[in-house]
């Protein structure tokens, strides 16, 4: 009984102690960061194309850390390659709940050819880490709506396509397909955040970008 009872508080505290997930983009792949009282996680929800071959998966973790008084966060960061184990290397930066934030740190440089860790660098996107805030869960995105020119609060069809519209991981038809919406499909939400002429939308579990000149605001 006592033990139950323990096992009871343990999982009761646990689960006080986890902050919204919140979600974010980082070079065209959509991340969720979980905060558990001072320790941050975030992981891959939908890597873009070209981590696939470096073998990272949704759920695949690019960084573990912790947080000082709610503003500063430090912790581990990884790097991925098809040749190579996963490398670690320390970064450090600003937290900023609900809002965009950078991770910056000595990133290491491997061997043309090889594995070794030749230098470091404090250059590139490697070395900072920035992650674009989409969402909270419960919360709209900035603004509540796309950029012009499908802006304002409220939400948004598809139009001008007779089948499907492709939801990607990017902004651009490289990027790799994370879902679909049905042709003159309603109730996208917009997060003010457009890049060219792509803007990422959220209908139901899916996040992802779409063309903007299929979007059009609903009646």
């Amino acid at each position: 009984m006592v033990r139950f009872a323990l096992s009871l508080l343990m999982a009761l505290t646990s689960v006080a102690g986890v902050h919204a997930q919140s979600f974010y983009n980082h070079n065209g792949s959509i991340m969720r960061l979980v905060e558990r009282g001072d320790t941050i996680r975030i992981s891959y929800e939908t890597p873009r194309e070209g981590l696939l071959p470096h073998g990272v998966r949704p759920g695949t973790v690019l960084f573990e850390g912790r947080l000082d008084a709610g503003l500063y966060l430090e912790g581990m960061s990884r790097i991925f390659s098809s040749r190579c184990e996963e490398l670690d290397y320390f970064v450090y930066g600003q937290y900023r709940r609900d809002g965009d934030f950078t991770l910056n740190g000595a990133a290491p440089v491997l061997e043309a050819n090889g594995c070794r860790v030749v230098d470091n660098t404090y250059e590139g996107s490697n070395a900072n880490l920035g992650f674009a805030w989409l969402r909270t869960e419960g919360q709209r995105g900035p603004g509540g709506g796309l950029a012009e020119p499908a802006s304002g609060h409220g939400s948004f069809c598809v139009t001008g396509v007779s089948t499907s519209l492709n939801m990607r991981a990017g902004p651009g038809a490289g990027f790799a397909v994370v879902g679909t919406l049905p042709a003159n499909a309603c109730g996208l939400a917009g997060f003010n955040r457009c890049e060219g002429d792509w803007c990422l939308v959220e209908r139901g579990p899916d996040i992802g970008w779409v063309a903007n000149q299929y979007l059009r605001r609903a009646p």
